[in-house]
């Protein structure tokens, strides 16, 4: 009951007003909390658990702080949150509560997930310790330097009025020599052209390149041109395809050598074919020199008074005390130049990510109905571009919080409006994970879902059915006839083979876990290992070290079923998620597979075990034909 006291002595509005009651003590806003909360709503161990560690560092908590409001409020640190504490922290462990509510154990999914996003999390860490003492070395450097600047002041004026026509004559003299030495570079393009070539194409006289080859291989020489900016130079002047053969550059160095280099280059020039030649050209003179450039700079260092600032964009999104039309105006402008717009490039950095799409969400969770619908419309595209030019382990790491607000949305009935759009955003989300082909990535979201049909977590029956839908997605695949059941039928339709997903694909990969057919992915969820038996990772498999019981596991030597069916059925009317090792397990089988009328079967339920991995006591046959439920304290029966 809502107002009833739980182990730890205290209702949920007591630990709401506890919390509250601290953070006026310690004078930090409630804004800390709002990827996992929203107004009107109960704060708890939950939120303050799930809210992430870069969070509580945006807003400036440190760990005695984080520590104290966990013991007032009476809720438990668990091992996950201890570590980044200590990660980000570091220091000796404060006061703790312990005992009163038990720690759910973690499950194996989840922690595979986070091992990806362990090092990033130390990362933050250290660079937090790192900018509070650059910043106080920096403020210290600029006492120093004002102090000096007024001592030269006067002396550079002075200094200035007398170099004035020296310097005149020395700046036409600077223009004639670097015109001179502009024209001597203009013309060693031509005759490095199997050099320049070799630089972009990594030796490869023989291919095309596209853009992004032409990014990677400059990259490792030093040339940094980013995948946006070369795509946008390709676009203009790549040949059919989109690509560049070593012929079209040889072409193209030609054309170069008789254009003028711009004294001056801008963004506008990424416009039109003539500017983006005359970009090319300065990539090109680096590659022929074999130095170091950073294009990326060069470009966007003359781009006037258009400037992007990240962290302006990153406080607006994380912060729901913004005016709301200004997140909305915020939202629309990332979503339409992510992944387009090299200006906005930083915003995809790996250690932006994070803030990107906590951020997102947490306008997901929005109680204005403009904000919430343009959040979820926009989410997709932005997680997509997360992947493409971000860090995919990053990414998929924060899909927990995505895919939590997305189902707070379906279970909120005053938001029923935008109901379908959640669907359709948690539909995409999907889809990108599917094409991954990551079966650690796959294994994190299907767990997520796993978690989302049960009521205790989705109330609303709507929302469960979504989860599983989503869930039968990922075993049959969008387009089959069973990735939907109706929920008007009394029982499990009967699954033919023949609709079934294709052997070898990597519905049918998922469709064999979740109906115990096999131990768990391997490698590459679209090739499947020779000895289906076997589930040892390579080194260059994305999961490590999943190791399944094997009496939870269909003996996968056991003989192929007898031919003459072309039927199967399943135990449950909707497909079963993955086994979790903890959890008890029933196993029944037949013998002989296929019967005569009146022929005796017997079946065996001896590889079923409780929750412990003991064997069971008592065993219940129902055999679903009108008898009673036949009783036996042996696991074989006929």
């Amino acid at each position: 009951m809502a107002g009833q006291k739980d182990a730890s002595g205290f209702t949920p509005q007591e630990r709401h007003k506890v919390i509250v009651d601290y953070l006026t003590e310690v004078n930090k806003p409630t804004k800390v909390f709002h990827l996992r909360w929203k107004p009107g709503d109960l704060l708890d161990g939950k939120v303050l658990e799930t809210t992430p560690m870069f969070w509580y560092m945006k807003y400036r908590w440190g760990r005695a702080e984080i520590e104290a409001l966990f013991y007032k409020a009476r809720c438990v640190i668990g091992p996950e949150f201890d570590q980044a504490l200590q990660q980000t922290f570091g220091g000796e462990p404060g006061a703790r509560w312990r005992g009163a509510i038990p720690v759910v154990p973690k499950q194996k999914w989840r922690s595979l997930q986070a091992q990806k996003t362990t090092g990033w999390q130390a990362e933050q860490a250290r660079k937090l310790k790192e900018r509070e003492e650059m910043l106080a070395d920096a403020a210290r450097q600029r006492e120093a330097e004002r102090i000096q600047a007024d001592a030269e002041r006067k002396k550079k004026e002075d200094e200035l009025i007398r170099l004035k026509k020296a310097e005149e004559l020395t700046r036409m003299r600077r223009e004639a020599e670097l015109e001179r030495k502009r024209q001597e570079e203009a013309k060693k393009l031509a005759n490095k052209s199997e050099n320049i070539w070799n630089a972009v194409s990594d030796f490869g006289a023989d291919k095309a390149i596209d853009y992004k080859t032409f990014s990677e291989n400059l990259k490792d020489r030093g040339i940094n041109v980013s995948p946006l900016l070369a795509k946008q130079l390709f676009d203009q002047l790549a040949g059919d395809g989109g690509k560049l053969s070593q012929n079209d550059m040889e072409t193209l160095l030609q054309k170069l050598d008789a254009m003028s280099e711009s004294a001056t280059i801008t963004i506008d020039m990424l416009g039109d074919k003539l500017g983006c030649m005359t970009i090319m050209k300065r990539v090109m003179m680096a590659a022929a020199a074999g130095e170091p450039f950073n294009v990326d700079d060069f470009v966007f260092a003359q781009k006037a008074s258009f400037t992007i600032d990240t962290i302006q964009f990153m406080g607006k999104l994380t912060d729901r005390d913004v005016p709301w039309d200004d997140r909305v105006r915020t939202m629309e402008q990332l979503g339409a130049n992510l992944g387009t717009n090299p200006l906005f490039n930083n915003v995809l950095a790996r250690g932006n990510i994070p803030e990107l799409l906590c951020g997102w969400a947490t306008q997901v969770m929005d109680n204005k109905p403009e904000v919430q619908k343009t959040a979820i419309d926009t989410l997709p595209n932005v997680f997509h571009n997360a992947l493409e030019f971000g860090d995919k382990d990053i990414a998929v790491g924060y899909l927990e919080e995505i895919t939590d607000n997305l189902f707070k949305v379906l279970n909120d009935p005053k938001v029923a409006r935008n109901h379908p759009a959640a669907k359709d955003a948690l539909n995409k989300l999907i889809e990108e994970v599917l094409n991954l082909k990551d079966p650690a990535s796959v294994l994190f979201i299907s767990g997520l879902l796993a978690e989302k049909t049960k009521i205790e977590n989705v109330t609303a029956p709507d929302g469960r059915r979504a989860a599983m839908e989503l869930l039968q997605k990922i075993m049959f695949g969008a387009d089959s006839p069973y990735a939907m059941f109706s929920d008007k039928l009394a029982v499990a339709p009967k699954v033919s083979a023949q609709n079934l997903p294709p052997k070898g694909t990597v519905h049918r990969e998922w469709l064999d876990i979740g109906t115990n057919q096999k131990k768990g992915p391997v490698a590459d969820a679209a090739k499947q290992k020779s000895d289906p038996t076997q589930y040892n990772d390579t080194e260059n498999s994305a999961m490590k070290g999943r190791n399944v019981p094997d009496n939870q596991i269909r003996d996968m030597s056991e003989p192929e079923k007898p031919s003459g069916t072309d039927e199967e059925s399943f135990s449950s009317e909707f497909p079963i998620p993955p086994t979790d090792p903890g959890e008890p397990y029933t196993h029944l089988s037949s013998n002989p597979g296929t019967t005569k009328i009146k022929e005796p079967v017997s079946f065996d339920a001896s590889k079923s075990h409780d929750s412990e991995g003991d064997p069971c006591k008592t065993f219940v046959f129902d055999f679903g034909d009108g008898s009673p439920p036949q009783v036996s304290k042996t696991p074989v029966v006929e």
